[in-house]
């Protein structure tokens, strides 16, 4: 369109350009024409001419006169010519035979400016007007000198016959720009697609990479830039994968280094506490151990975030995965005095990863656990819509509040005092990993829910 609807819009207006100077052509042709054969009409008067009076139409004097404009009148293919007295405008000769002798000529008060040049001894023409028949028309005028005076004037018409050539010019006109823009347009078409087709592949490969899968294939094809741009992804994604590596090799080292003394101190605080039974400074080892379990925590799940391996989907049955979830969060939520209740889980099955998606709705259950009031309700739910499953957890919290709703997906970002701000994120980044979403609303029981929809197909038992 940013090709075809400029290029048809300057099209259109030079065809319509060419009509008007095509018109203006021709009429001026016309009205030359039309001018000349005026100017040789008073060569072809006698000098009495003006002392016709009504009822000399029948004098042989009259006929000659008339005989010689009819002649003319076919030479130059005219519809008529008059020979009009200038002072009152009354007609002295008419070859069509419509006025009499010293009737009043009509038009003389619609051509009045050009009579006017007439009077100074010009010639003239009338503009187009329609005729009794709605045929277009046109007069030429010349002066009548007769003694050196002018005494009247010649008034030519002769119908507009170039209509017809200027209606088969703008037929033609219409085919050819019609037959151009046809061409054109497909030939844009076809070019466009040659354009975008690789463009479309090289965003569905740069999406698939944005969500982790460094092994894309990136797509070649198409015109010279899709080609450059093409290599600056694939350089791109050999320099990512290549970072990547190096980061997972550099974690692991991190998570070894840091996993090795956290054993050992695990090990000596759980013999030092044994070894201070009953001593009133044993809460400060539990207290120390507490938080040796945190940062625990903060590894495997920084590990499990910086990993995003690529997932590995088969068929995954959604009441099985529910119950396990309940179970892996049941003592949490005891601790706490957390009901957990599950509805609308159906025995359905899900094309997905199971131990991401298990990960994921696990962070999902804790973070609302965590979230609920001491003795609150934590709800599980499942919902369909068309062929996408809907994991809904729900809560009677405090909810989340609007100004943090778009950052609690963000790594690291967390209001509690002992969180790591990874656990939605992780959630998040398994919903982009099965072409789904993670979003969050207010929950129909007070306080957040969040909503976990995977973009795989499922597949009814």
């Amino acid at each position: 369109m940013a090709f075809v609807l400029p290029v048809s819009m300057l099209m259109f207006f030079v065809a319509y350009r060419a009509d008007l100077i095509t018109h203006d052509a021709l009429e001026e042709a016309l009205e030359n024409q039309l001018v000349a054969a005026a100017q040789a009409v008073p060569s072809l008067l006698p000098e009495y001419i003006t002392v016709l009076s009504p009822g000399d139409d029948t004098t042989r004097t009259f006929r000659r006169v008339q005989q010689k404009l009819m002649e003319l009148r076919e030479a130059v293919s005219a519809q008529r010519i008059l020979v009009v007295e200038i002072f009152n405008n009354t007609v002295l000769v008419d070859t069509s035979n419509t006025y009499p002798i010293g009737a009043p000529y009509r038009r003389a008060k619609i051509d009045h400016s050009e009579l006017q040049q007439v009077q100074q001894g010009h010639s003239a023409a009338s503009i187009l007007f329609e005729g009794p028949n709605h045929e277009w028309l046109k007069t030429g005028y010349a002066p009548v000198v007769i003694n050196d005076h002018i005494r009247a004037y010649v008034a030519i018409e002769a119908p507009v016959t170039y209509h017809q050539n200027l209606s088969y010019l703008r037929q033609r006109l219409a085919l050819v720009i019609t037959t151009g823009l046809g061409i054109m347009g497909c030939a844009a078409i076809i070019f466009a697609g040659w354009v975008a087709r690789p463009l479309q592949r090289l965003s569905v490969a740069a999406q698939a990479i944005g969500n982790g899968a460094l092994d894309t294939p990136i797509p070649r094809g198409g015109p010279a830039e899709a080609h450059v741009l093409a290599e600056t992804m694939a350089h791109m994604c050999a320099s990512l994968k290549t970072r990547d590596e190096h980061m997972q090799m550099m974690l692991a080292g991190i998570a070894h280094e840091v996993r090795n003394p956290l054993g050992g101190i695990e090990l000596f605080g759980g013999i030092l506490r044994e070894d201070l039974e009953g001593d009133p400074r044993q809460s400060n080892v539990n207290k120390i151990l507490d938080e040796l379990t945190i940062l625990a925590k903060v590894v495997n799940d920084f590990l499990d975030y910086a990993r995003r391996k690529p997932i590995e989907t088969f068929q995954l049955s959604i009441d099985i995965l529910v119950d396990e979830v309940v179970e892996l969060s049941r003592a949490s939520a005891l601790e706490r005095g957390i009901v957990i209740q599950t509805s609308s889980v159906f025995a359905h099955h899900i094309q997905a990863d199971g131990d991401e998606l298990r990960r994921a709705v696990i962070n999902l259950v804790q973070n609302a656990i965590q979230a609920a009031p001491p003795s609150g309700l934590v709800q599980i739910s499942c919902a369909f819509s068309g062929p996408y499953l809907h994991l809904i957890v729900d809560d009677n919290g405090p909810g989340v509040p609007d100004k943090h709703r778009k950052r609690v997906f963000t790594p690291f970002y967390t209001t509690k005092q002992k969180g790591t701000g990874l656990g939605l994120a992780l959630a998040y980044q398994t919903a982009v990993h099965h072409n789904g979403q993670l979003w969050v609303e207010t929950s129909p029981i007070g306080g957040a829910r969040f909503i976990l929809t995977l973009g795989r197909p499922y597949s009814g038992r």
